[in-house]
């Protein structure tokens, strides 16, 4: 059994990083990569005796009380939320060897490791976010950036769920860049803007959230889940200042990001119309 006082593996990860003898920032991506990979693993490792232990017999209200949160806190997240088997074993084998270098590049571009389960459209808001920060001469890519890139496309789950408020994308836009003025300097073309540590910790966090819907892809819905949940930095300030619920906007999001699923998923299951080729191109 393992003991709450044994300490976890600290020195093997470390020198498992150190062993690549990359560059100091190298490793630090590496780093992070690993912690977010630990972190979704903790999150599936507790779903699982969660699931023992309702087979066993125990309420959700014992569930709740063992986890330190309410019997409706824990439904809500381990029911609807539950990954779903073939997305913990699609995480723990891996992605065929030619996504994996094609992903491993396009992280290699934007200094941010770990982005193999990013979907096509939210590989965009992540360029639309760097390129954003560079346009407007902002030397650090931030939660603010963030917020706009996920909010590039009208069609996106991320930003239909601002319908009911009011809201569009350019509206945020104005109002981040009057909460950050513009540098004053402008970014070469070329030149690599790093991700803040806060962005960095989003694009982790988007991982869990995309499990805990059982979703194994990433979408720009999801990075916007996660921006809510983490509920600090420049983009929930925006948010909070332009008077957004933040709960509410919440439960719009995993609406609309779970509508879009189904749609996608009723289409897959539509016969392929006449003239339509193999594979249907990249998922999005």
């Amino acid at each position: 059994m393992i003991g709450s006082s044994e300490p976890l593996p600290l020195d093997d990860l470390i020198a498992g990083i150190d062993r690549s003898e990359a560059a100091p920032l190298d490793r630090l991506r590496e780093a992070l990569d690993v912690a977010g990979r630990l972190s979704s693993t903790a999150d599936l490792l507790v779903d699982h005796f969660v699931q023992f232990a309702r087979a066993a017999g125990h309420t959700w209200a014992e569930i709740g009380a063992a986890l330190g949160v309410s019997k409706q806190a824990a439904q809500q997240r381990y029911v609807s939320g539950r990954p779903r088997a073939t997305a913990i074993a699609s995480m723990l084998s891996g992605m065929h060897a030619a996504a994996a270098r094609h992903s491993a590049a396009f992280g290699d571009v934007l200094g941010i490791p770990g982005l193999e389960r990013f979907t096509h459209d939210a590989r965009r808001a992540v360029i639309v976010t760097r390129d954003l920060a560079k346009e407007l001469g902002h030397s650090v890519v931030g939660t603010e950036h963030l917020l706009i890139g996920v909010l590039a496309d009208d069609a996106w789950p991320s930003t239909r769920a601002f319908e009911g408020s009011g809201l569009t994308g350019r509206a945020i836009r104005r109002k981040v860049e009057r909460s950050r003025p513009r540098g004053k300097t402008s970014i070469p073309e070329g030149t690599h803007v790093p991700f803040s540590a806060g962005a960095k910790m989003i694009l982790a966090f988007a991982m869990r959230e995309a499990l805990q819907m059982g979703m194994n892809r990433i979408g720009p819905g999801h990075i916007l889940l996660a921006l809510i949940r983490h509920g600090e930095g420049t983009a929930v300030a925006v948010l909070d200042e332009m008077g957004i619920d933040l709960a509410e906007l919440r439960s719009e999001v995993v609406k609309a990001v779970r509508a879009a699923a189904l749609a996608a998923e009723e289409e897959a299951d539509e016969p392929p119309g006449e003239g339509a080729g193999p594979g249907g191109g990249e998922p999005r």
